[in-house]
């Protein structure tokens, strides 16, 4: 949802001009958008290339504030949401954002549930919602570190029936981690291994459809809440643009379309695969 080329989407920019399509908010308001706007997009593409092997991301605004903002007046199920005590319509508001986004996955998996298909949903940060420290600072929104309620979120991985009967194995060591604390860094291993993807980019070592123990980087950062540290995974290397172009480079003969939808994710409150970041 940010701008092509802004400050804060350079990189995703970056990788998603090497997309086959890509579709990126233009006309439409960054601060009082939703993300309905991107269901018609995501069917056209699945109706379109139903053959083929593809890779579709859809970068949503989801629960990004203004959160009353996020959502369908329909999907206002939590009020008040507006014009009332500011952290009881934060709180009502965002958690219609999440409802949203829910309904918002719900549209996706009916798209491709008759396809060989896999969905990750991840968010890449939490919010604070008037959570206080032990220095009674309360906090909002995010852009803090140490708030673990802000590092701390959600991953969700759905797999087809068609997915799970060729790739039991696969979907057995996924449905094994749903317990296991995991980072971002798995996520992009875990994608293109699952999907079938070989390539000395992928570490297998960090993928959630290998079966066994897994990989995990990390690094320490001050804390006000958790004791003197606590562990984050470390970030991705910079040549991380050029191991997504490697990857997929050997396959791009075999027609794989990739498209790139839209932006920004907000967490996710289902059945989920817990995220650390």
């Amino acid at each position: 949802m940010n701008d092509v080329y802004g400050a804060n989407n350079l990189p995703t920019s970056v990788i998603a001009d090497s997309a086959d399509e890509k579709i990126f908010r233009f006309g439409v308001n960054y601060k009082e958008s939703n993300d309905l706007y991107l269901l018609p997009y995501f069917e056209t593409i699945v109706r379109t290339h139903k053959s083929g092997r593809q890779l579709i991301v859809v970068h949503l605004r989801g629960s990004h504030f203004d959160y009353a903002k996020r959502y369908p007046i329909d999907f206002a199920a939590f009020k008040p949401d507006a014009d009332c005590d500011e952290r009881n319509c934060t709180i009502n508001a965002y958690d219609n954002s999440i409802l949203f986004t829910d309904y918002l996955l719900s549209r996706f998996i009916e798209d491709i549930k008759g396809r060989e298909a896999l969905l990750f949903y991840m968010a890449d940060h939490g919010a604070s919602l008037g959570e206080t420290d032990q220095r009674g600072q309360v906090y909002w929104k995010h852009g803090q570190n140490e708030r673990i309620e802000q590092r701390m979120v959600p991953m969700q991985v759905w797999a087809s029936n068609r997915f799970i009967a060729k790739y039991p194995g696969k979907f057995a060591a996924l449905a094994s981690r749903t317990t296991t604390p995991l980072s971002h860094d798995h996520f992009f291993h875990s994608v293109l291994d699952c999907i079938g993807i070989q390539s000395q980019a992928v570490d297998r070592r960090l993928s959630l459809c290998t079966q066994g123990k897994l990989t995990e980087r990390t690094q320490s950062i001050p804390t006000d809440d958790l004791g003197p540290t606590s562990q984050l995974p470390g970030n991705m290397p910079n040549s991380t643009k050029a191991a997504v172009r490697a990857a997929i480079a050997p396959h791009e003969t075999a027609d794989i379309p990739i498209f790139e939808l839209g932006p920004a994710t907000g967490p996710f409150l289902q059945r989920l695969l817990f995220h650390r970041h």
